[in-house]
């Protein structure tokens, strides 16, 4: 069989087109969105598409947990400042009540100093212990916040300093 050359030009067009035309048609599109009709087709057929679908709602289900621990999480850290919240209220009533009973104490020991009725020496003395006792306090709050234990802390302290003026101031009373 012989060919003559515009045979043989048709022919290498047709197979030159041929070999481009065909691996694109080989190469199937997974996504529905540009799969053509046969692609579509073979995609249903070999179950791509399920298996396209079962990938996707797993990423879903994996998101929507992740949305779920990140809204508990959220949740937990506002209880959290909603405690903390509360417990800065509380201590910040306990201060206020350390600092009016500190006063108290200050003018307890002013009227004994005026009234001569104690011990000046020992006087001075819990006015230096009660001065240390303010700086104290002062200190603890510019640390950043009193915490629950520095309050306690200057409470017993508060409360020991109390019993000593108490102790002063009454034994100066029965004395006279």
């Amino acid at each position: 069989m012989s060919f003559d050359r515009p045979t043989i030009k048709i022919w290498t067009a047709l197979g030159l087109a041929a070999s481009l035309i065909l691996p694109s048609a080989c190469q199937r599109s997974e996504d529905p969105a540009k799969a053509g009709f046969f692609d579509g087709a073979a995609n249903l057929i070999d179950g791509t598409y399920e298996e396209r679908q079962t990938t996707l709602q797993s990423e879903a289900a994996t998101k929507e947990t992740q949305a779920d621990v990140k809204a508990r999480e959220a949740e937990a850290l506002k209880n959290e400042s909603e405690v903390l919240a509360a417990e800065e209220r509380v201590l910040r009533r306990q201060v206020a009540e350390l600092d009016r009973d500190l006063e108290a104490l200050r003018r307890r020991l002013a009227k004994g100093r005026a009234e001569a009725r104690a011990d000046q020496a020992t006087l001075a003395a819990l006015e230096m212990e009660l001065s240390e006792l303010e700086a104290q306090r002062r200190a603890a709050e510019s640390g950043g916040g009193v915490t629950a234990e520095e309050v306690a802390l200057l409470r017993l302290e508060e409360d020991e300093l109390r019993r000593s003026v108490d102790r002063l101031l009454e034994v100066q009373t029965t004395i006279e």
